[in-house]
């Protein structure tokens, strides 16, 4: 009897299958594959964006959070080539709520990734019934391609577009009146706030609307034209009187034909990490300048049979069922316009990013699900759930080892960079985690490899910084001066203001500061190797006026040091404070 009670009990957790349960099972399972992940730190560009960006660590900066990009720029506006404010203001909350440290970050992260899959669920049950929606977001929450979106916390700004993305198209399934339009429509303005990317889910929803919903298709057209407009009009007020970042990336810097050469190729792998997600790494900076077999034909081959798969399978469609071939077309438009933005038509600072197919993925699983619906297996349910099993089992496991990696910086790029062995960033990273580490002579190999690949100013600092610290002072003024060249950094400045209390001609020295802290008001870093500069120099009453802009900037142990000197005329010791 009781046996009967346990397996009927048992059962209850599946049967029947209610989207409460489906959700609760998402849940559970997100919650066991992600959750090591709860536990690293910061990676990579979470240092320039969090850890070492003053601007989102006061949530009294609120206003700059919407003034600028999300990269720290030495000023109160962050700078960067993309417009995220609401990512500013997920970081700066997490960071209040964490005093600094990475669990909020993780945790957030990836409660709003379980979130997504469940709206997903949601919405996939419009076209699937509740197994088959249920089995294609399992998929995509699992899949390794997608891991990064969970892990890498600079990767928030997917799960946040596609969050208040993939509410707006569940608020429009579900709600045809004037205040889901409205409430659709400012979820839409979050989305792309989120991430540009968020433009794909006003073409999503007005093409939902368009086949399932057309009576209101001006309301759809009036929302999509609102949304547009406002932000258009507010990333040019913003960006209009900003310098964006500097261009390092290969194939952001190749000519149109050059990255037109490098589609086919570009296809193909995201083709081939969705079917075979094994290698992973958080950066690919390939750039291939001619044509050839390996790098253009063979993927060029392969993304014609697999498109003419997807063709074939919508033809078929259209002659047997109707019905469905509506669904294909609509996840079809998903698939191919979440492609295209990512094909380098316009140039992106990475050749290709696993967590850029977080929204095209979804068209993709979209497509399969149709096809396989309309298969009729002989032995289906055991095959069927045999499949599963084995296919689960392996995208989890991959998923799960995959947290691993993401441990902290040096475990990240040094597993990466053995996956992408030509990507400058990686290299470049790998050097600034040496000379964080004291370990200059690696340092500077690997920021010299990174240049090599491709000139960045980054890397060029580091050389800078290395040499400092090894003693060759030259070497440091020519690298630092050469990092000015490819990019205007105020880190470029603090290492030579660094390097000229110890080295160079004081008189051109001073100049140099001089125009530093013009352009840098607000750094008191500089002001403070400015007034070192003048305190040796013998002007003393100027000195003293600087390290007294340095205090009120920063009232650091050091600077407290260096004002109470000063303004004692004690002597003051010069060393290394880079």
């Amino acid at each position: 009897m009781k046996e009967k009670e346990q397996e009927v009990s048992f059962k209850g957790l599946f049967y029947p299958f209610t989207s409460v349960k489906a959700i609760c099972w998402i849940t559970i399972i997100g919650l066991v594959v992600y959750f090591f992940g709860l536990f690293n730190g910061f990676v990579w560009d979470d240092q320039p964006q969090i850890t070492e960006n003053p601007v989102i660590q006061s949530l009294q900066n609120f206003p700059s959070f919407f003034l600028g990009g999300t990269f720290y720029s030495g000023t109160s506006q962050p700078t960067g080539f993309s417009y995220k404010p609401l990512l500013n203001v997920f970081f700066a909350v997490n960071y209040f709520l964490g005093g600094g440290n990475a669990f909020p970050f993780h945790f957030f992260q990836i409660v709003l990734y379980i979130a997504n899959v469940a709206i997903l669920f949601l919405v996939l049950k419009k076209f699937f019934n509740k197994k088959f929606s249920f089995i294609l977001s399992l998929i995509f929450m699992i899949h390794p391609i997608n891991s990064e979106s969970a892990y890498y916390i600079s990767a928030s700004q997917e799960v946040l577009f596609f969050f208040f993305g993939i509410s707006a198209l569940f608020i429009i399934q579900n709600y045809q009146t004037v205040r889901a339009f409205v409430l659709m429509s400012m979820l839409l303005f979050a989305s792309i706030l989120s991430k540009e990317t968020g433009f794909l889910f006003i073409l999503i929803t007005f093409f939902y609307v368009l086949f399932y919903e057309k009576k209101y298709w001006k309301w759809m057209l009036i929302s999509t034209v609102s949304v547009s407009t406002a932000y258009v009009v507010l990333r040019y007020f913003v960006f209009s009187h900003l310098v964006n970042s500097a261009s390092y990336a290969p194939i952001q810097n190749a000519n149109f034909f050059i990255r037109l050469i490098n589609v086919p190729l570009i296809i193909f792998f995201y083709v081939k990490t969705f079917f075979l997600p094994v290698d992973l790494a958080m950066s690919y900076q390939w750039l291939y300048k001619s044509i050839d077999l390996s790098h253009f034909f063979i993927p060029l081959l392969t993304d014609i049979i697999f498109f003419g798969v997807i063709i074939g399978a919508g033809t078929y469609l259209y002659k047997k069922n109707i019905a469905s071939y509506k669904d294909y077309l609509f996840f079809l438009v998903w698939f191919v316009s979440g492609l295209s933005i990512h094909l380098q038509i316009f140039p992106l600072d990475q050749t290709v990013a696993d967590r850029w197919f977080y929204f095209p993925i979804v068209g993709l699983l979209g497509l399969i699900g149709i096809i396989v619906q309309r298969i009729k297996l002989k032995h289906g349910n055991f095959l069927l759930i045999s499949l599963l099993t084995v296919i689960f089992l392996a995208l989890g496991l991959r998923t799960f080892l995959r947290g691993f990696d993401w441990k902290d910086d040096l475990t990240a790029v040094t597993h990466d960079i053995k996956i992408s062995k030509d990507s400058y960033n990686l290299e470049g990273e790998l050097g600034y985690i040496y000379l964080k580490e004291g370990k200059y002579k690696e340092a500077k190999i690997h920021a010299e490899k990174s240049v090599f690949l491709s000139p960045n100013t980054p890397s060029y600092i580091n050389i800078g910084v290395a040499d400092i610290h090894m003693g060759d002072y030259k070497g440091a003024n020519d690298a630092l001066l050469k990092s000015l060249k490819y990019g205007d950094s105020f880190i470029s400045y603090d290492s030579l203001g660094a390097l000229y209390v110890m080295y160079g001609n004081p008189e051109k020295n001073m100049t140099f500061m001089k125009k530093a802290v013009e352009k840098y008001p607000y750094d008191w870093k500089l002001w403070m190797y400015f007034a070192e500069l003048e305190y040796n120099f013998g002007n003393k009453e100027l000195a003293k006026k600087y390290i007294g802009y340095a205090y009120s900037l920063n009232g650091n142990d050091l600077v407290t040091s260096l004002y109470k000197a000063m303004m004692n005329n004690q002597k003051i010791t010069i060393g290394k404070k880079n």
